[in-house]
This record gives structure tokens, C-alpha cells and sequence, in this order.
């Protein structure tokens, strides 16, 4: 029983101790603009019909309003973008960018550049897939997926 209370009251006095700060000041705080992303699974799968289509979200939801609103007043000045690797292409692996989602997305990139942001993050969020199929282990090759990116 002494030795219960005797580790409680250790762990009280260090849970109750100031912690000493790492840094004194946070250089990139942001947060995840979603919706390019949304109908990708785990597999690398994206769907572009029905209810999961990426939708453009700089006039759906306004991202690009909340963007400038979290740089404005919440001093945040790093996006995540994720965005579908088949969106991007329209389902066409190897095709060159979609003009027209290639361009929703630009719209969602530039807004970020703009909103004053210091770090605007790109991702194409398909886990290192395309339709179940891992990049260069048997799916696309790490040469498809460059190409997406040059």
C-alpha cells in the first residue's frame, strides 16, 4: 500500500512540474484544405462518377475564403492541397492533365499562393497508388507518376 501512494505522489509531482519549452515560436501552422481528395480510398482508387466526385471547392465551399480567413485572422500560413492523381488526369493514366480539373485545382493552388500563405503543400493523395496498384511495384511506373508532377 506505501509503495502505491509513494508512486502516485511522484507522479503527481511530475505531472505538476512546468514543462521547458523546445522552441519559442511555431515557424509554419496551417491546416488540410480537402475536397480534391474526396472519393480516393486506401487503394489509390478514385472515383469521378456519383455522390465521391471531387467537386471544385474554391466556389462549392469557398476554400479559397477560408484560406484568406485563417491567414487573416488566425495568423495560420501553411495548406495541405491534397488532390486525386486520377483527377488530376481524368481516369487516364499516362494522359496529360484534364484542363478543366487540372485547372479547379490550379484555382485552389493560386488562391493559396495569394492568400499570403508562406507554405502552399501539394499532394496527390493516392497513397503511392493508382487503382490498387502500388507505384513501381507492378502498378504505375515511377515514370508515369514523375509525369504527373513534371
Amino acid at each position: 500500500m506505501k509503495s502505491s501512494v509513494f508512486a502516485l505522489s511522484v507522479f503527481a509531482s511530475v505531472a505538476l512540474s512546468s514543462p521547458t519549452p523546445r522552441a519559442s515560436k511555431v515557424k509554419y501552422a496551417g491546416v488540410n484544405i480537402a475536397g480534391f481528395d474526396f472519393g480516393c480510398t486506401i487503394d489509390g482508387t478514385c472515383s469521378l462518377t456519383g455522390n465521391n466526385k471531387p467537386y471544385d471547392i474554391v466556389s462549392g465551399a469557398n476554400a479559397v475564403g477560408q484560406m484568406n480567413h485563417f491567414v487573416k485572422d488566425d495568423s495560420l500560413n501553411a495548406f495541405r492541397l491534397p488532390v486525386g492523381w486520377q483527377f488530376l488526369v481524368n481516369g487516364q493514366l499516362g494522359g496529360q492533365l484534364n484542363s478543366n480539373n487540372a485547372g479547379q485545382y490550379d484555382r485552389l493552388v493560386q488562391g493559396c499562393l495569394n492568400s499570403g500563405a508562406a507554405l502552399c503543400i501539394l499532394d496527390i493523395h493516392n497513397y503511392a497508388r493508382w487503382n490498387g496498384q502500388i507505384i513501381d511495384q507492378g502498378g504505375p511506373t515511377a515514370a508515369q507518376f514523375a509525369d504527373v508532377w513534371k
